[in-house]
């Protein structure tokens, strides 16, 4: 768990820093810099995107994002996540009105889907299960700077996302261990599953990007389902001979 752990607390001390740094900041600023990092995310997106470039078959992203989408709209995780950014903010912050609340549950939900989702945290909690801690470490570097900037700009919302990164790629970690030994990653079907769930991910941070741009307002936790889903589709095209 020692990757997890970096990773945690390199996103629990930048977001704090950068919420006292907000402070200071005029809103103008702010502005432009939320701008420029919804660019930034953007291209994290697209440069994921290319992960697997060659291999991946367009009818499993497809598939993925379309039913997905519509499992995770179904059971609102979206609504429930913001539910719980705005039960923390109540919790935690002694300000009122909705303004604030809606903040705190935006900063929280836009930086945790950013640090989960994606390919280097699936496969930095894979590598961790191995006792490889490498990825996960190179990671918290990334999630530092992002989350210091971005902590300027969404405020003290992003402080929460530590905890749920925490939680989420320990778990990962944990499962990753467990079932390691009856899985072969050297397969081509691993690593189909792999480059799948990668390029899936990516298009949700691509989603993220347009969220902040205000180009879209989409429910971007609703999408969530949509990474679990090639580890069915995979195997099942494969064994139709379509993958």
């Amino acid at each position: 768990m020692l990757g997890n752990l970096v990773n945690f607390g390199t996103i629990l001390v930048a977001a704090l820093i950068g919420s006292l740094l907000r402070r200071g900041i005029p809103k103008k600023i702010v502005d432009a810099m939320l701008a420029a990092m919804a660019l930034c995310v953007i291209y994290i997106a697209i440069d994921g995107l290319h992960i697997g470039e060659g291999v991946i078959n367009p009818l499993v992203v497809i598939i993925s994002m379309g039913l997905g989408v519509a499992i995770g709209t179904l059971i609102n995780i979206d609504g429930a996540l913001n539910r719980f950014g705005e039960l923390l903010q109540r919790k935690l912050s002694k300000k009122d009105g909705e303004g604030e609340k809606s903040s705190i549950a935006e900063a929280f939900v836009t930086t945790t889907m950013i640090f989960c989702i994606g390919a280097m945290s699936i496969n930095g909690a894979l590598t961790a299960a191995q006792g490889d801690h490498t990825i996960l470490l190179a990671k918290s570097v990334i999630d530092m700077i992002t989350c210091l900037v971005l902590s300027a700009t969404l405020g003290i919302g992003c402080v929460l996302s530590a905890f749920s990164t925490l939680a989420y790629q320990g778990t990962l970690t944990l499962i990753f261990y467990l079932i390691i030994s009856h899985v072969d990653n050297t397969s081509p079907m691993y690593t189909a599953i792999i480059n799948h769930i990668g390029c899936v991910g990516s298009l949700i941070i691509l989603v993220i990007g347009l969220n902040m741009l205000g180009v879209t307002k989409l429910k971007t936790a609703d999408f969530i389902p949509a990474m679990l889903l090639p580890l069915a589709i995979c195997p099942l095209m494969n064994a139709f001979g379509i993958l």
